[in-house]
């Protein structure tokens, strides 16, 4: 069998598109168990919309006998558009899969053009439905497949959850791995785990568990001594590699596990590293085998300064002071760290996004991203903003989907342009004595939450600054990646390889 995969990997948004050209782990692996079992496997890594004639002409080329699409919300409108057209191109089966289609699986199977959706992880779904195809049988009633029979709707309960560690090892080289993104910084992707314990209502994490009957279980680690097999593996198919990210959700969520393979990390791999915590979860024990392991940076996850917003519409119980200890205790032991941060949030207002700039400016991460709120299809907080009313995209392409009352798109467009530069002043506010602190900040709140304030023209401002620094970043990291990275080392600390 020759399957195509299909990976749409690009964002739009009112500022264009960005073209990102990541590693996917899910496709990897897929690839993996595929070509294990004696399927021919080829990519369409989409890093921008495609045209339909070199859309179809990639079909042409490849002649597949399965076209798999792996969609994301937030490409889910092209998806429709590539269906279309591998079905004007012949009659080739199509399946869908990806997070959207596990939680929006009956609008991804009333796509014109999609015959089956896979539910869940898809290794061996998709490995099942290949045999299937080519000896020639029903594959209707596989596990983990939702599809139409004679006008009828199938839906079949999802596969079991697989052990990862009998999974092949990802297949690298299904990526072209000088072009995307993270290789230009000499960087790779990892991903050691599946899944997350915690229920955070705008992710679609605790959506994914509860598809599986056994949901507890949904959260799984490669075992350290695989997990050292995949890391070398890695290397071995990119000799120029020198940095590493790990993508899972919470490296050190489960303790024993982590203490193990950071141990073996250290003396086995070494390579310098980024990962993700959550700040609950940290202390001075995981910080310091971060740092001996080589963890130059750490992600983190403020999203709001509002410890109301936080705990009852989050639902994520996190407090203000685990949120100064985790930071400041990276800062102390030498890693560097990267604060996530979200606005327009079902019932902010501009006041709780002032919380937030404060609460950056108390945290003092060296790097901070912002985000305006998407409220995912399957999470709880889409269900909640769409019984209000507050829902307002005609498809997945928004920029601000969430249209609310107490916070207008022009405040809510300002106060994401000015985020970072409004934290810088926050910080040059503490230093000031605590009376001139005081009214000094009452007057830059009275002025920033003014009905009269020009923010329109002052986002509009902002744009033009915020898209050439991003085509300069873009710029130096195709064409003069060494220079890009001496001064990312200014910014998250000195790296070493």
């Amino acid at each position: 069998m020759k399957v195509l995969l299909i990976y749409p990997d690009f964002l739009e948004s009112k500022g264009g598109t960005a073209q990102h050209g990541s590693y996917s782990e899910g496709l990897a692996s897929l690839s993996a168990v595929l070509k294990s079992q004696g399927h021919q496997v080829a990519l369409m890594h989409l890093t921008r919309p495609a045209r339909e004639r070199e859309y179809l002409a990639e079909l042409a080329f490849h002649r597949p006998d399965l076209v798999g699409f792996n969609a994301r919300t937030s490409v889910f409108p092209y998806v429709r558009q590539y269906a279309r057209w591998t079905k004007q191109y012949g009659d080739v089966p199509t399946i869908c899969g990806g997070y959207h289609a596990t939680l929006m699986p009956q609008e991804t199977l009333d796509t014109p053009g999609i015959d089956a959706v896979c539910i869940g992880e898809g290794e061996y779904v998709m490995a099942g439905l290949s045999r299937a195809l080519e000896r020639g049988e029903d594959w209707s009633q596989l596990p983990g497949l939702w599809t139409r029979r004679n006008g009828r709707l199938v839906r079949n309960p999802v596969a079991p959850l697989v052990d990862l560690d009998e999974l092949p090892l990802p297949d690298f080289g299904l990526f072209e791995y000088r072009l995307l993104a993270a290789s230009q910084l000499s960087t790779a992707l990892v991903i050691l785990s599946r899944g997350c314990p915690y229920s955070c209502a705008y992710c679609c994490n605790h959506g994914l568990r509860k598809v599986y009957p056994n949901p507890a279980k949904y959260t799984r680690f490669r075992s350290p001594e695989r997990s050292i097999a995949y890391l070398e593996q890695l290397r071995a198919s990119y000799p120029g590699l020198r940095f590493l990210n790990f993508m899972d959700d919470i490296l050190p969520l489960n303790r024993e596990w982590f203490a193990d393979f950071i141990d073996r990390y250290r003396k086995e791999v070494g390579l310098p590293f980024s990962c993700r915590l959550r700040a609950n979860l940290v202390d001075r024990e995981v910080v310091s085998a971060l740092k001996q392991a080589g963890c130059y940076l750490v992600h983190m996850g403020v999203e709001t300064g509002d410890e109301e917003l936080r705990k009852t519409v989050l639902q994520r119980p996190i407090t203000e002071e685990q949120l100064v200890q985790a930071f400041a205790t990276c800062r102390e032991l030498g890693i560097s760290t990267l604060a996530y941060n979200m606005i327009n949030l079902p019932g902010e207002t501009v006041r709780a996004t002032l919380s937030t700039i404060e609460l950056n400016a108390r945290l003092k991460p060296r790097r901070l991203v912002v985000s305006i709120f998407y409220p995912y299809p399957g999470t709880d907080l889409h269900r909640l903003t769409r019984e209000r009313g507050w829902l307002d995209a005609s498809d997945y392409r928004s920029d601000m989907p969430l249209r609310q009352p107490g916070y207008s798109p022009a405040q809510v467009w300002f106060m994401h342009r000015y985020f970072k530069s409004l934290v810088g002043v926050y910080q040059l506010l503490y230093r000031l004595p605590v009376p001139a602190h005081r009214t000094v900040r009452h007057a830059l709140e009275a002025v920033l939450c003014s009905p009269l304030l020009p923010r329109r023209c002052l986002a509009l401002a902002a744009d033009v600054a915020i898209f050439t620094g991003v085509g300069l970043k873009r710029f130096l990291m195709r064409h003069f990646p060494g220079l890009y990275l001496r001064l990312r080392d200014r910014v998250v600390g000195r790296v070493s390889a």
